[in-house]
C-alpha cells in the first residue's frame, strides 16, 4: 500500500506477459517462501534447478501439514515438477483434494480425523513411522502433531512458517532439526538472482507456478475491509488474497 518502493536489483523481474499485474501481485511472498523451503538450509536444502548438485531423494516421503494453503500447493507443484518428488503426503481438508492431486500430491489425509487415526494414516502412506523424516508445517502455531509424526530413531527435518521451539521438540525427538522458513531476500542468498530473473518467469510461462485466487479492492477508503484481511492473515486463517488498488 505504497506508491514507490526501493528494491534490490537481484530480487525483481519483469512480469511475464501471460499474467496481469493483479495476478502477479499474488506470487512473490508465496513463491519466494516456497523456494526458501525447498532449496535453502532454512528448509530442506534440496538442489535448485540452477545448481549442479545430485539429488537422490525423489521417492522419499515429505509430509505437508496445512496442505490447503497457497504455499503448500505451490510447494507441491514445484517439488514434483522441478525435483520429481513422488511421495508427497498432504494433510488438509478433503475439499482441497482436487487441487492437491492436480498439483502432484500422492496422498491426501483428512486433517479432521482423530489425531491417532491421522498419525496412523500418515505413517502408513510413508511406509512406516521411521520414514517420516521431513515435514513442512504450513499452518500450525504449535507443533505437537509434527513432533508426533516424525521418525523417532533417525535425523529428521521440520520446516515451519511459524516460530518453532526446537528445544521443546528435542524433548520428544532429539534428532530433529527444526527451522523457521522466513521469507527475506537475504535468506535466498545466492539463489536470489537466478530465481527471480530467470526461473520464476520461466515457471510462470510454463504453468508450473500459477497465480493464486484473489479479490480486489479499489481505493483505500474501506479501511475496515483492509484491516480485517490483515487481521485474518495475522491470525493464520486461510483467506483468499486481497489486492488493493490505491
Amino acid at each position: 500500500m505504497q506508491q514507490y518502493a526501493i528494491l534490490q536489483t537481484d530480487s525483481i523481474t519483469h512480469t511475464p506477459k501471460s499474467i496481469n499485474d493483479d495476478e502477479a501481485a499474488t506470487l512473490p511472498i508465496n513463491i519466494a517462501t516456497t523456494v526458501i523451503a525447498l532449496f535453502t538450509t532454512f528448509g530442506f536444502n534440496f538442489p535448485a534447478p540452477w545448481e549442479n548438485r545430485p539429488f537422490e531423494h525423489a521417492s522419499d516421503p515429505i509430509v505437508l501439514l496445512g496442505a490447503g494453503t497457497n504455499i503448500a500447493r505451490l510447494f507441491t507443484r514445484l517439488a514434483t515438477q522441478t525435483l520429481g518428488l513422488t511421495n508427497i503426503i498432504a494433510v488438509a481438508s478433503l475439499s482441497n483434494e482436487p487441487d492437491l492431486r492436480e498439483a502432484g500430491a500422492s496422498h491426501i489425509i483428512d486433517r479432521h480425523l482423530p489425531e491417532a487415526t491421522l498419525i496412523a494414516q500418515v505413517h502408513a502412506a510413508a511406509g512406516g513411522a521411521s520414514n517420516v523424516t521431513r515435514i513442512f508445517d504450513c499452518a500450525s502455531w504449535e507443533h505437537h502433531l509434527a513432533t508426533a509424526l516424525l521418525a523417532p530413531d533417525k535425523p529428521t527435518r521440520l520446516a515451519t512458517l511459524h516460530r518453532v521451539d526446537e528445544a521443546k521438540i528435542h524433548a520428544e525427538k532429539p534428532l530433529c532439526h527444526a527451522t523457521l522458513v522466513q521469507n527475506t531476500n537475504a535468506n535466498l542468498g545466492a539463489h536470489a538472482k537466478p530465481f527471480w530473473q530467470t526461473f520464476l518467469p520461466l515457471w510462470v510461462e510454463a504453468g508450473i507456478v500459477r497465480p493464486t485466487a484473489f479479490w480486489t479492492l479499489d481505493g483505500l477508503e474501506d479501511v475496515s475491509a483492509i484491516n480485517k484481511q490483515l487481521d485474518e492473515y495475522s491470525a493464520g486463517k486461510g483467506q483468499v488474497q486481497l489486492v488493493v488498488h490505491p
